[in-house]
């Protein structure tokens, strides 16, 4: 494959498992039910030497089932992973690392597996421990460590041993922002060497900054490869469409950003109103609900919960109205914006919209943080 560090070929992953039919036969040696569930179906596509891939998917696509599959922790039930050159991988909490051992036997561990011989471990060792930070702790057993503590010297190892491929799992999302700001950086340097990096994550602000191809799984399968501008915009077109019901009193909830473009984002001025349409239907009479209008961060955050009273008096075709977020200020970045109906008698969850819209916050020399604040500088001297 010329030109190619990995090509995936036809891969499906089933998993298989038993299911005790009754309660008794759990406890006895009665024959159960053997079930299976395909978590990858004929997933194709290739990577060309020196280019960076993402794998986005909601929650239960099988990005990481994928990713694990093409580091070869899974060997796929049918279909071909072939590779190129040596491989660097992040997979999940702890992943290639012996709990009895200390951080620096595992360290020599991984780097052996890798087909690193002790001189050269000797050569990358100090530059490993420094990265991840944790030299206090480099001779305690790892299964002491944090999941912080975890991740820093699994990433370190990672970048540390000379990848041609690189893969990530979001696992990165665990350590703080600091590490997660050393860890994307020390990415670009890899990029500028030529390295190529398959990365698997739910922030497009990260997909479009860092990659250039994505694959889009949805429920195991390939809905869309190509380039990761396009992909990004297919994969708020399968989260718009998780509109759900999880109850008998209302049908779902719908909802759009007024002025909003085709892909449902709203380009916004920092401190401008935000306005957002929204509809459902009552199933029975005299409800009362409270709607929660939430504001996530595209790395998951949730920074506005705002929550507003509804009374519902009788059975109607459709309610609906408008809501107003006045004077809206953020940060640059893509936030994501969803609607929840609660039932205020036992605050149980009615109907969920997880993604009505984005709001896009353009870079601002000036001010990067998450909220913007207006700062003048008096009585300076000298």
């Amino acid at each position: 494959m010329p030109n190619k560090i990995l090509r995936v070929e036809g891969v499906s992953q089933r998993f298989d498992y038993r299911r005790a039919r009754t309660i008794q036969d759990r406890f006895t040696r009665a024959k159960v039910e053997a079930d299976s569930f395909w978590a990858l179906e004929q997933v194709s596509f290739d990577l060309e030497a020196g280019k960076s891939l993402a794998l986005l998917g909601a929650n239960g696509s099988g990005k990481s089932t994928l990713l694990k599959v093409v580091g070869g922790i899974y060997r796929p039930t049918t279909g071909n992973v072939y590779r190129k050159g040596r491989l660097g991988a992040l997979l999940e909490l702890g992943a290639g690392f012996h709990p009895e051992l200390t951080g620096r036997e595992n360290i020599y561990l991984n780097g052996s597996i890798l087909g690193l011989s002790k001189k050269s471990i000797n050569t990358i060792f100090d530059d490993i421990v420094d990265f991840s930070g944790i030299s206090q702790f480099i001779d305690s057993p790892v299964k002491t460590y944090s999941s912080g503590m975890y991740v820093r010297l699994g990433f370190a190892v990672a970048v540390h041993v000379d990848p041609d491929l690189l893969l990530v799992d979001e696992v990165l999302a665990v350590g703080d922002e600091a590490f997660q700001n050393q860890c994307l950086k020390k990415v670009r340097v890899l990029q500028s060497e030529g390295r190529s990096i398959v990365l698997v994550t739910h922030s497009m602000d990260n997909a479009i900054a860092f990659t250039q191809e994505s694959v889009l799984l949805k429920h195991g399968q390939v809905v869309y490869a190509g380039p990761t501008e396009v992909a990004a915009g297919k994969y708020h077109q399968i989260v718009n469409e998780s509109a759900i019901t999880n109850s008998n009193t209302v049908s779902p909830i719908t909802g759009k950003i007024v002025n909003s473009d085709s892909s449902n984002t709203l380009q916004h001025k920092v401190s401008a109103d935000v306005n957002i349409d929204f509809a459902f239907n009552a199933i029975q009479e005299s409800l009362e609900l409270s709607l929660n209008v939430e504001i996530w961060t595209s790395d998951g955050y949730r920074i506005v919960n705002s929550v507003q009273k509804l009374l519902i008096h009788s059975i109607a075709q459709s309610h609906s109205g408008t809501i107003t977020l006045r004077n809206l200020v953020l940060g640059e970045g893509e936030y994501r914006l969803a609607l929840r109906l609660m039932n205020t008698s036992d605050d149980s969850l009615v109907a969920v919209n997880e993604s009505v819209g984005f709001i896009a916050i353009p870079r601002s020399a000036s001010n990067s943080g998450l909220i913007p604040v207006e700062v003048s500088i008096g009585n300076l001297e000298g």
